[in-house]
């Protein structure tokens, strides 16, 4: 007589792993429309500061094209010391070796967006900037907007700045970005950190 026992591993076993995989695009896609959905702000007309954030280049040409072009009368670059010989931070590691007028640079520590955000809000207290442009890419603008507002009650306009577009790294953007999130999400207090310059 056959054993007509059922063995528990096959059926159950599939549409769990089906489950567990169609859940988990679902959630990339979420993040995914997330991370890549933010629009850029309309520039206000009395900025105090641009903030462009640490990360690459771009941000920083970014920020020095809207200080000469007048959106405000002050630039503050967020550049890790540490990454000066970084080819991907050349220029704002010769901005930051030598500032020009109306360009302050800040070495956030820890240097991370939190960390960005905690030492520039101490900063901006320190100035009185009540309206700020930041910059930094697309894919960082939600994340960086919440956790600047996390630091600071100053009114922010995000810009977006160019960055290296590929299927690869933008996957990687949605991962990181969206853990970022989460951890924002999960502690929303600002750090207490040392940084400005």
């Amino acid at each position: 007589m056959q054993d007509e026992r059922h063995d528990g591993g096959g059926v159950g076993t599939r549409r769990t792993l089906v489950a567990v995989v169609a859940l988990a695009v679902l959630a990339y896609a979420a993040g995914a429309v997330w991370v890549f959905g933010a629009e850029p702000d309309p520039l206000p007309e009395d900025a105090d500061v641009i903030l462009a954030l640490a990360g690459n280049d771009h941000r920083a040409v970014t920020g020095m094209e809207l200080l000469d072009e007048g959106a405000a009368p002050e630039l503050v670059i967020s550049f890790v010391a540490r990454d000066a010989e970084d080819p991907k931070q050349a220029t704002a590691a010769d901005i930051c070796a030598s500032p020009p007028r109306g360009v302050r640079c800040m070495d956030p520590d820890p240097d991370t967006t939190r960390g960005e955000a905690a030492a520039f809000a101490e900063l901006a207290e320190e100035e009185g900037w009540d309206d700020v442009i930041l910059v930094t890419a697309g894919f960082h603008a939600r994340r960086a907007e919440a956790t600047l507002q996390a630091c600071t009650d100053a009114e922010l306009s995000v810009v977006h700045a160019p960055y290296l577009k590929t299927p690869l790294l933008d996957a990687g953007w949605v991962i990181h970005e969206t853990g970022g999130l989460l951890a924002l999400l999960l502690d929303g207090s600002c750090p207490s950190v040392d940084g400005a310059s």
